[in-house]
């Protein structure tokens, strides 16, 4: 039976862009936790985000994959980066480079702020001769990294090969692995789209184990809850047992979702994080939740405030915060 909640969105074109909403990620419904107008602002954001710091976890996916696919994405070249207004200039000019270089160029001029009796051409000369390489290389979609992030890189991706911990999520003799799999499903009649990082399959023992490879720099524990990890872990096992169930491995046992962690500060000594069958079922209510508040925002189109703030007439009770 058709969702009428996902069909009165699609025939209603005066609403926001049909891409708004599906299929939905769990990065999407993680953005509509911290606030729906952020939610909004993510999905209409046309622009891709570039900063001048580069993800290191993105970049370890990479390489974990292949050394083909990281150079695919990322080039090393040791660049000196600018600071303070050549900076916002900077970024500026990266999150618009489709736009007319003349102009974006005087836009991220005004955007610095400089003093009034800075001249504009000095500043665009000394902007082009120190930074038009930079743009160039971004221009080709790839990202740039350091000599010295590249060697981190690598260091991350030798102790997750080599650890004896982590090393067996290496053996392909054993598994059949899958690396970036994307899978489209649908959950109460919502489609919904999650791309996981490595997939082991077991078919001696008849088993499905999905892994995420994380980086962090401090305590990751406190990580989890803060980015939602445990919320992601939820949202992978709907998708991993719909793809399952899609290509005929209903039978084989899903084990725990795993986080495989590495230290971007001290690289060698990965852990491995473990998420509870009573942790997924909490979050998986939490997404039915979550997903039920953004229908309710997409069908009245309302986003200054939630679903309860909006019900409750602003009133917020104190034992909610």
């Amino acid at each position: 039976m058709e969702d009428i909640s996902v069909l009165r969105y699609y025939q209603n074109t005066k609403k926001m862009d049909r891409e708004l909403a599906f299929p939905i990620s769990q990065s999407s419904l993680k953005n509509l936790l911290v606030h729906p107008n952020f939610y909004k602002f993510k999905k209409e954001s046309k622009n891709r985000e570039y900063k001048t710091a580069f993800s290191m976890g993105g970049a370890v996916d990479s390489m974990l994959i292949s050394e083909e696919e990281f150079n695919k994405r990322y080039i090393v070249q040791d660049v000196k980066y600018p600071t303070g207004k050549g900076l916002i200039m900077l970024n500026h000019m990266l999150n618009n480079l489709q736009g007319v270089y003349e102009e974006e160029l005087a836009e991220a001029f005004k955007k610095a702020s400089y003093a009034a009796s800075t001249k504009y051409e000095a500043v665009k000369s000394k902007f082009e001769t120190q930074y038009t390489e930079i743009l160039d290389v971004y221009r080709t979609g790839k990202i740039i990294i350091t000599l010295e992030q590249h060697t981190k890189i690598l260091a991350i991706v030798y102790s997750f090969k080599t650890s004896k911990f982590t090393k067996g999520y290496f053996d392909n003799k054993k598994y059949t692995i899958i690396d970036q799999l994307r899978i489209e499903f649908t959950f109460h009649g919502k489609l919904c789209v999650g791309i996981l990082d490595r997939v082991l399959i077991d078919k001696k023992s008849k088993t499905i184990r999905v892994i995420d490879w994380k980086t962090s720099a401090g305590n990751f524990e406190h990580s989890i809850s803060k980015f939602g990890y445990d919320f992601q872990g939820a949202f992978y096992h709907l998708a991993i047992r719909a793809w399952a169930d899609a290509n005929k491995l209903s039978k084989y046992i899903l084990l725990p979702y795993q986080l495989i962690v590495e230290s971007t500060k001290y690289p060698g000594t990965p852990l491995v994080y473990e998420l509870t069958g009573e942790k997924i079922m909490k979050n998986i209510k939490k997404i039915e939740n979550t997903i039920n508040d953004l229908m309710w925002h997409l069908d009245n189109n309302k986003w200054d405030y939630t679903k309860e703030v909006y019900e409750n007439n602003g009133i917020i009770t104190i034992d909610d915060v």
